[in-house]
């Protein structure tokens, strides 16, 4: 089963150019079960992405992709982003808490990814193509069975050994949808359809 669990919307301004609705139109299209939306550091397209998601009969998955760096006029550093996906409705209380503690504060913070441990999260999945981060939440206290290796850049390296990889697939090369990924099964993805993507992933040798 595929389903995009790393998409941009409009409100990701560099990456995005497609709205919530459109995103969630172009999946139904594309026959896929469920779909996440994970702008950078913002959660501002998840009530319009929701409400299409349920008119179009997708499934809706809430997360964030958090950079450091990230400002006004500047994208952020792909380097050790990371990707979060609720798992849970503690998941996406935890990820208002993030964003929250992120953006909210009247002083500068240390915007490193891994300091969204700060916020206590719970019933997060944790995706990264930097492999020194994931290694640092395992080391930080996240189960090895919530973290992920997330192969979206084409060419790039394999998955470190000890990790499971969730991977990706170019197929049309827009903002509109164009990354397919495997999924959790349909029992866990039902876990709580209008926040969550549910407990686990299915993962497969990488070949």
């Amino acid at each position: 089963m595929f389903a995009p669990l790393h998409t941009k919307s409009e409100h990701s301004a560099g990456y995005g150019t497609a709205s919530a609705e459109e995103l969630v139109r172009r999946a139904a299209a594309y026959g896929y079960p469920a779909l996440a939306l994970t702008d950078v550091e913002n959660l501002y397209g998840q009530v319009k992405f929701h409400h299409a998601a349920r008119h179009w009969g997708v499934k809706p998955i809430t997360g964030v992709e958090l950079r450091s760096g990230y400002g006004p006029r500047m994208v952020g550093r792909k380097q050790g982003r990371l990707v979060l996906l609720a798992r849970d409705r503690a998941g996406y209380e935890g990820l208002c808490r993030i964003i929250t503690r992120r953006r909210g504060a009247a002083e500068p913070q240390d915007d490193e990814p891994l300091r969204c441990l700060d916020a206590e999260p719970r019933g997060l999945f944790f995706l990264s193509d930097d492999a020194v981060l994931l290694r640092a939440l395992i080391r930080a206290g996240v189960s090895q069975a919530d973290v992920r290796f997330l192969l979206v850049r084409p060419g790039g390296g394999p998955p470190p050994a000890e990790m499971a990889a969730v991977s990706f697939s170019w197929r049309s090369g827009s903002a509109k949808g164009s990354l397919r990924s495997r999924m959790p099964n349909r029992r866990s993805a039902a876990c709580h359809p209008r926040t969550t993507c549910g407990g686990s992933f299915r993962t497969r040798p990488l070949r």
